[in-house]
């Protein structure tokens, strides 16, 4: 007992002097006013966002564990910030959190040119966006942009929505918090899930009130295959996911079905705006896509012959599609051809007579970056040309 009384006081000194040195910090007495006001989500980001060396968590009474989820939440779910660390350090008294110390990645924190360039990039991928488009429309489009723009990372480096959206590259989850970017900004309800047994991040949509998985990742092949993207993981259930998503720790139950066997699941371009119609390439013909269903415009008959056999050739059809003006482009083996709607004709604009053949491009400004390769399993080499608008 003798022991116990010399220890209170000491106790007591110690809770007297962290109270002191709390209520001393202008922070502390700030985020305690603060916090009383906004969810703890919100207050976080808030602090995050301004990039606060210390943000006191003590109004929230939280564990370990609930400034684990919280952090988790904000981190996943704010691509806006990008450049808060996924770790941190945080202190508690009697198991609760007081405050919660942020770590910030080197070069972009306090860094108002790297929040610009985000906000430019931003509103560049956003601005082909139409707003009577529908929220499916616009979902489309947008998974469409992420992987026609952007290249996996394959040092493993990039796992931001700035890596994404500025240097275009990156993982999954940079593929996953980009994609997020754009659709909060158009105002679609969106969330990051993930799953720790694939070490993979995807994304689910909320349309019209049911939740569906997009995995913008998965749809971009293992090499930058220019103007290729695949719809295999988009709008699609936790049944359809199942089987190639293991361990989905998703949020919310993605139990609809409405766009398991979606007429897009065949379709390996862009869905290109024109106009106020969708137009895409599906198997060898290019398509109009009128919200549901698919109409075939324009077969492509040409093969893809084997380099050095002209008896044989590649199983498929590689075109891909891009706007030009009042027109559309696709490639053959050895052409880009403009194809015109109202006049429903195709017509050469650029012939290729280089090794390989032509495997896909893209279109940025009549400036067209095209893939010519010896097949399609192959990277093969990239050149660019210029075509009047």
């Amino acid at each position: 007992m003798k022991r116990a009384r010399r220890i209170l006081p000491v106790l007591l000194l110690l809770l007297l002097a962290a109270g002191f040195f709390l209520r001393a910090d202008p922070a502390f007495l700030r985020d305690q006013r603060d916090a009383k006001q906004y969810p703890p989500e919100q207050f976080l980001a808030d602090r995050l966002d301004r990039e606060a060396e210390r943000v006191y968590l003590a109004a929230y009474d939280l564990s370990a564990q609930e400034l684990e989820k919280l952090w988790t939440e904000v981190y996943n779910n704010r691509p806006d910030l990008f450049f808060v660390s996924a770790s941190y350090e945080f202190s508690t008294f009697n198991d609760r959190v007081l405050y919660v110390s942020p770590r910030y990645e080197v070069g972009l924190q306090r860094n108002d040119d790297a929040r610009r360039r985000y906000q430019d990039a931003l509103q560049t991928a956003v601005s082909g966006v139409e707003e009577d488009w529908s929220d499916l429309e616009k979902a489309l489009y947008l998974h469409d942009w992420i992987v026609l723009h952007a290249a996996y990372d394959d040092t493993l480096a990039g796992n931001s929505a700035y890596d994404l959206l500025v240097s275009g590259t990156g993982v999954c989850q940079a593929y996953a918090k980009g994609y997020l970017a754009l659709l909060q900004q158009c105002g679609i309800p969106c969330r990051l899930v993930t799953s720790e047994e694939m070490m993979h991040a995807w994304v689910i949509v909320e349309l019209d009130g049911s939740w569906y998985n997009v995995d913008p990742t998965h749809d971009d092949p293992t090499f930058d295959r220019l103007g290729y993207v695949q719809h295999t993981y988009f709008l699609k259930s936790d049944a359809a996911l199942r089987d190639s998503h293991f361990g989905a720790e998703s949020p919310i139950g993605c139990v609809s079905t409405a766009y398991d066997d979606a007429s897009w699941n065949q379709v390996r371009s862009a869905f290109i705006p024109l106009d106020g119609t969708f137009y895409c390439i599906a198997g060898n013909r290019l398509c109009r896509w009128d919200g549901k269903g698919l109409t075939p415009l324009y077969t492509v008959s040409d093969r893809w012959y084997v380099s050095g056999d002209p008896n044989a050739y590649w199983d498929g059809c590689f075109s891909v599609l891009a706007a030009h003006g009042d027109g559309l482009l696709f490639n053959t083996p050895n052409a880009i051809m403009r194809y015109d709607p109202a006049a429903g004709r195709a017509d050469p604009v650029y012939l290729y007579d280089g090794p390989g053949a032509l495997y896909g491009f893209t279109a940025r400004d009549g400036t067209l970056t095209c893939q010519a390769a010896d097949s399609p399993n192959e990277a093969g080499t990239q050149f660019e040309i210029t075509l009047d608008l």
